[in-house]
Protein backbone atom coordinates (compact mmCIF):
# COMPACT_ATOMS: atom_id res chain seq x y z
CA UNK A 1 0.00 0.00 0.00
CA UNK A 2 2.75 2.42 0.91
CA UNK A 3 5.03 1.79 -2.44
CA UNK A 4 1.44 2.02 -4.00
CA UNK A 5 0.39 5.93 -1.92
CA UNK A 6 3.95 6.55 -3.47
CA UNK A 7 3.50 5.53 -7.03
CA UNK A 8 0.36 7.89 -7.06
CA UNK A 9 2.08 10.74 -5.48
CA UNK A 10 4.85 10.87 -8.40
CA UNK A 11 4.49 13.57 -10.73
CA UNK A 12 5.83 11.21 -14.12
CA UNK A 13 6.42 7.68 -13.93
CA UNK A 14 8.19 5.89 -16.53
CA UNK A 15 8.67 2.17 -17.17
CA UNK A 16 10.88 1.34 -14.71
CA UNK A 17 8.54 2.56 -11.59
CA UNK A 18 5.94 0.68 -13.20
CA UNK A 19 7.94 -2.44 -13.38
CA UNK A 20 9.00 -1.99 -9.98
CA UNK A 21 5.33 -1.75 -8.99
CA UNK A 22 4.41 -5.11 -10.91
CA UNK A 23 7.40 -6.66 -9.47
CA UNK A 24 6.01 -6.02 -5.76
CA UNK A 25 2.85 -6.90 -6.33
CA UNK A 26 3.94 -10.62 -8.14
CA UNK A 27 6.40 -11.54 -5.43
CA UNK A 28 3.75 -10.81 -2.60
CA UNK A 29 1.30 -12.87 -4.40
CA UNK A 30 -0.99 -10.68 -5.68
CA UNK A 31 -0.70 -11.42 -9.50
CA UNK A 32 -4.30 -10.76 -10.47
CA UNK A 33 -3.45 -6.49 -10.44
CA UNK A 34 -0.31 -7.08 -12.43
CA UNK A 35 -2.32 -7.16 -15.76
CA UNK A 36 -4.72 -4.50 -14.84
CA UNK A 37 -1.55 -2.48 -14.57
CA UNK A 38 -0.05 -3.48 -17.89
CA UNK A 39 -3.48 -2.02 -19.00
CA UNK A 40 -3.07 0.94 -16.99
CA UNK A 41 0.70 2.05 -18.08
CA UNK A 42 -0.58 1.60 -21.60
CA UNK A 43 -3.36 4.12 -20.96
CA UNK A 44 -0.55 6.52 -19.81
CA UNK A 45 1.53 6.15 -23.04
CA UNK A 46 3.99 4.17 -21.27
CA UNK A 47 5.28 1.13 -23.77
CA UNK A 48 6.00 -2.22 -21.89
CA UNK A 49 9.39 -3.41 -22.08
CA UNK A 50 11.51 -7.12 -21.80
CA UNK A 51 10.74 -7.07 -17.93
CA UNK A 52 7.14 -6.08 -17.67
CA UNK A 53 6.07 -8.78 -20.08
CA UNK A 54 8.09 -11.44 -18.43
CA UNK A 55 6.47 -10.37 -15.14
CA UNK A 56 3.01 -10.34 -16.49
CA UNK A 57 3.27 -13.95 -18.21
CA UNK A 58 4.52 -14.90 -14.57
CA UNK A 59 1.62 -13.72 -13.40
CA UNK A 60 -0.39 -15.38 -15.75
CA UNK A 61 0.99 -18.62 -15.41
CA UNK A 62 0.36 -18.50 -11.35
CA UNK A 63 -2.74 -17.53 -12.27
CA UNK A 64 -3.44 -20.22 -14.82
CA UNK A 65 -5.18 -17.85 -16.94
CA UNK A 66 -3.56 -19.24 -20.48
CA UNK A 67 -5.90 -16.73 -22.78
CA UNK A 68 -4.04 -13.89 -20.90
CA UNK A 69 -0.83 -15.70 -21.61
CA UNK A 70 -1.53 -16.03 -25.07
CA UNK A 71 -2.46 -12.46 -25.55
CA UNK A 72 0.21 -10.93 -24.48
CA UNK A 73 2.62 -14.33 -26.31
CA UNK A 74 1.04 -12.25 -29.20
CA UNK A 75 1.73 -8.59 -28.45
CA UNK A 76 5.36 -9.78 -27.46
CA UNK A 77 6.16 -11.29 -30.65
CA UNK A 78 4.68 -8.37 -32.47
CA UNK A 79 7.39 -5.99 -30.49
CA UNK A 80 10.12 -8.36 -31.35
CA UNK A 81 10.44 -10.01 -27.70
CA UNK A 82 11.61 -13.27 -28.50
CA UNK A 83 15.01 -13.85 -26.82
CA UNK A 84 15.24 -16.89 -25.03
CA UNK A 85 14.57 -15.73 -21.35
CA UNK A 86 10.80 -15.01 -22.32
CA UNK A 87 10.74 -18.02 -24.63
CA UNK A 88 11.55 -20.15 -21.15
CA UNK A 89 8.71 -18.01 -18.95
CA UNK A 90 6.70 -18.66 -21.82
CA UNK A 91 7.16 -22.43 -21.91
CA UNK A 92 6.88 -22.74 -17.72
CA UNK A 93 3.21 -20.62 -18.76
CA UNK A 94 2.06 -22.07 -20.60
CA UNK A 95 2.80 -25.35 -18.57
CA UNK A 96 1.18 -24.49 -15.71
CA UNK A 97 -2.05 -23.15 -17.97
CA UNK A 98 -2.49 -26.95 -19.73
CA UNK A 99 -1.83 -25.50 -22.61
CA UNK A 100 1.02 -28.07 -23.51
CA UNK A 101 0.83 -28.09 -26.99
CA UNK A 102 2.08 -24.33 -27.23
CA UNK A 103 4.34 -24.82 -24.96
CA UNK A 104 6.36 -27.42 -26.63
CA UNK A 105 6.06 -25.37 -29.79
CA UNK A 106 7.75 -22.41 -28.41
CA UNK A 107 10.61 -24.88 -27.30
CA UNK A 108 11.10 -26.44 -29.83
CA UNK A 109 11.78 -23.03 -31.22
CA UNK A 110 14.33 -22.39 -28.54
CA UNK A 111 18.17 -22.20 -29.56
CA UNK A 112 19.12 -22.67 -25.91
CA UNK A 113 17.20 -25.76 -24.25
CA UNK A 114 19.01 -25.24 -20.94
CA UNK A 115 17.92 -27.74 -17.67
CA UNK A 116 15.39 -24.41 -16.57
CA UNK A 117 13.40 -25.00 -19.74
CA UNK A 118 13.31 -28.38 -20.29
CA UNK A 119 12.38 -28.27 -16.71
CA UNK A 120 9.09 -26.01 -17.07
CA UNK A 121 8.29 -28.72 -20.07
CA UNK A 122 8.47 -31.72 -18.10
CA UNK A 123 6.78 -30.29 -14.66
CA UNK A 124 3.74 -28.85 -17.11
CA UNK A 125 3.51 -32.78 -18.11
CA UNK A 126 3.83 -33.84 -14.98
CA UNK A 127 1.23 -31.42 -12.74
CA UNK A 128 -1.06 -32.36 -15.65
CA UNK A 129 -0.80 -36.01 -15.28
CA UNK A 130 0.82 -36.98 -18.02
CA UNK A 131 3.66 -38.61 -16.60
CA UNK A 132 4.87 -40.63 -20.15
CA UNK A 133 5.28 -37.62 -21.76
CA UNK A 134 7.30 -35.85 -19.06
CA UNK A 135 9.60 -39.18 -18.37
CA UNK A 136 10.22 -38.57 -22.52
CA UNK A 137 11.18 -35.46 -22.07
CA UNK A 138 13.68 -36.14 -19.52
CA UNK A 139 15.37 -39.13 -21.60
CA UNK A 140 15.81 -37.00 -24.26
CA UNK A 141 17.02 -34.04 -22.59
CA UNK A 142 19.60 -36.17 -20.77
CA UNK A 143 20.44 -37.82 -24.33
CA UNK A 144 21.11 -34.02 -25.40
CA UNK A 145 24.06 -34.08 -22.40
CA UNK A 146 21.81 -31.47 -20.43
CA UNK A 147 22.13 -32.75 -16.35
CA UNK A 148 19.43 -32.53 -14.32
CA UNK A 149 18.83 -30.30 -11.35
CA UNK A 150 16.76 -31.02 -7.91
CA UNK A 151 13.99 -29.85 -9.65
CA UNK A 152 13.84 -31.86 -12.45
CA UNK A 153 14.56 -34.69 -10.28
CA UNK A 154 11.39 -33.90 -7.96
CA UNK A 155 8.93 -33.33 -11.34
CA UNK A 156 10.12 -36.86 -12.80
CA UNK A 157 9.88 -38.87 -9.14
CA UNK A 158 6.09 -37.18 -9.07
CA UNK A 159 5.60 -38.79 -12.75
CA UNK A 160 7.05 -41.87 -12.22
CA UNK A 161 4.32 -42.14 -8.90
CA UNK A 162 1.64 -41.69 -11.31
CA UNK A 163 2.12 -43.74 -13.80
CA UNK A 164 3.66 -46.58 -11.12
CA UNK A 165 6.87 -47.02 -12.76
CA UNK A 166 8.83 -47.93 -9.94
CA UNK A 167 11.59 -49.68 -12.60
CA UNK A 168 11.87 -45.86 -13.92
CA UNK A 169 11.86 -44.34 -10.02
CA UNK A 170 14.52 -47.07 -9.40
CA UNK A 171 17.28 -45.58 -12.31
CA UNK A 172 16.52 -41.98 -11.07
CA UNK A 173 16.57 -42.85 -7.31
CA UNK A 174 20.47 -44.59 -8.27
CA UNK A 175 21.23 -41.26 -10.31
CA UNK A 176 20.26 -38.95 -7.29
CA UNK A 177 22.19 -41.22 -4.99
CA UNK A 178 24.87 -40.83 -7.55
CA UNK A 179 25.29 -37.17 -7.32
CA UNK A 180 24.80 -37.07 -3.76
CA UNK A 181 21.16 -34.93 -3.28
CA UNK A 182 19.74 -37.99 -1.15
CA UNK A 183 21.31 -36.24 2.14
CA UNK A 184 21.26 -32.88 0.88
CA UNK A 185 18.39 -31.88 -0.33
CA UNK A 186 15.51 -32.50 1.72
CA UNK A 187 13.37 -31.83 -1.01
CA UNK A 188 13.96 -34.60 -3.36
CA UNK A 189 14.82 -36.63 -0.68
CA UNK A 190 10.69 -36.33 0.56
CA UNK A 191 10.21 -36.63 -3.42
CA UNK A 192 12.11 -40.31 -3.52
CA UNK A 193 9.93 -41.29 -0.21
CA UNK A 194 6.60 -40.39 -1.84
CA UNK A 195 6.82 -42.09 -4.88
CA UNK A 196 8.18 -45.28 -2.89
CA UNK A 197 5.19 -45.06 -0.97
CA UNK A 198 2.84 -44.64 -3.31
CA UNK A 199 4.21 -47.81 -5.19
CA UNK A 200 3.36 -49.47 -1.50
CA UNK A 201 7.18 -50.27 -1.49
CA UNK A 202 7.35 -48.85 2.45
CA UNK A 203 9.91 -50.84 3.79
CA UNK A 204 12.18 -49.27 0.78
CA UNK A 205 10.26 -45.82 1.73
CA UNK A 206 10.95 -46.09 5.45
CA UNK A 207 15.02 -46.66 5.13
CA UNK A 208 15.34 -43.96 2.75
CA UNK A 209 13.73 -42.15 5.06
CA UNK A 210 15.79 -42.81 8.18
CA UNK A 211 18.55 -41.68 5.82
CA UNK A 212 17.41 -37.61 5.14
CA UNK A 213 19.40 -36.17 7.47
CA UNK A 214 16.68 -32.95 8.68
CA UNK A 215 13.33 -34.31 8.13
CA UNK A 216 10.67 -31.71 8.00
CA UNK A 217 6.95 -31.70 7.48
CA UNK A 218 6.88 -33.20 3.77
CA UNK A 219 9.24 -36.41 4.68
CA UNK A 220 7.09 -37.04 7.14
CA UNK A 221 3.78 -36.52 5.38
CA UNK A 222 5.35 -38.88 2.40
CA UNK A 223 5.59 -41.15 4.82
CA UNK A 224 2.43 -40.98 6.86
CA UNK A 225 0.49 -41.04 3.25
CA UNK A 226 1.99 -44.11 2.21
CA UNK A 227 1.30 -46.00 5.37
CA UNK A 228 -2.35 -44.27 4.96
Amino acid sequence: ERAHALFHDLPVRDVALWNALMTGYSENGMDENVCIFLEEMQLEGVNPDHETFACCVRACGSLEDGVKGQELHIEMSKKGFNDEVISSILVDMYGKCCLLPEAHNVFSKMEDQNVVSWTSLIAGYTNHDYGEEALACFEEMQSKGISPNSVTFICVLKACGSIQSIDKGSQIHHQIVRLNLLENDIIVGSALVDMYAKHGFLEKAEDLFDQISSRDTMAWNALISGYA
